[in-house]
């Protein structure tokens, strides 16, 4: 997961180095059992915010939060032989695809099975680096994916059938 991370262990010591390409917010330290993470700050992304930290040469207005996530959820259900239904054109998406915070959000989602799900507004937030002052959009609560999915969808069957005395 430092692989994913905006701020990871360096190779020699005790020190940290900055991701560009991160789009997680920063593990500081585990549990080496899992009960707890201690990570970087992070807070809410205020209104407008996710369009300004998204600006870039190609996209110079930024992306909206519903069109990144959309992009990233269209290139899930593909890949899971789904259609998704969204508010924004193809065309529209096709541009988004093109976004580097987009794809590095797609290669973590691929790399490791996150869902899409994940990345509601709730999830993410903005981290501030310590040294530079640099905002990054982050996401701060992952960890659902596939397997989570089939656990969460078993329970509700089995929910369901005790309901109806099954």
């Amino acid at each position: 997961i430092h692989h994913y991370s905006v701020l990871r262990p360096a190779d020699n010591d005790n020190s940290y180095e900055t991701n560009h390409s991160g789009v997680l917010a920063p593990v500081l330290h585990a549990h080496e059992e899992g009960h707890y993470l201690n990570m970087g700050k992070v807070r809410p992304i205020k209104a407008g915010e996710f369009r300004e930290l998204t600006k870039t040469d190609e996209h110079p207005k930024g992306i909206t939060h519903d069109e990144f996530f959309d992009s990233v959820n269209r290139d899930y259900q593909a890949a899971h032989g789904h259609r998704h239904y969204s508010k924004s054109s193809d065309a529209k998406l096709d541009s988004v695809d093109e976004h580097p915070f987009v794809q590095n959000v797609k290669d973590f989602v691929f790399g490791t099975g996150a869902h899409p799900g994940d990345f509601n507004k709730r999830n993410m937030g903005v981290w501030e680096h310590p040294v530079t002052g640099q905002r990054h959009i982050v996401i701060a609560d992952y960890g659902f994916n596939s397997e989570i999915a089939k656990h969460y969808h078993n329970a509700r069957v089995n929910q369901m059938r005790a309901n109806r005395g099954y």
